[in-house]
């Protein structure tokens, strides 16, 4: 029973160096084509802050168009007298 033990072990432990090493090719996997990382050209480096505008959507917009039942729940609590 020992013997097919440490068979089965053996044999598990070779497919996964097996299957690490056929996921760790040199060139990316992508076939020596250069991959896109970058399709719709998005300045990822770039460190300039942008202000915030009366065009984006306060918390409570938010809260009241992606949890409505949430929202009225809270907006009660809040406007309850003490």
């Amino acid at each position: 029973m020992k013997k097919i033990s440490k068979m089965i072990t053996l044999l598990l432990t070779l497919a996964m160096v097996f299957a690490l090493a056929a996921c760790g090719s040199g060139d990316g996997g992508n076939g020596g084509e250069q991959a896109n990382d970058n399709p719709y050209n998005l300045d990822y480096k770039s460190t300039e802050v942008q202000p915030m505008s009366d065009e984006r959507a306060t918390k409570e917009t938010l809260m009241l168009i992606y949890f409505p039942s949430i929202a009225t729940v809270l907006q009660k609590l809040v406007s309850a007298p003490a």
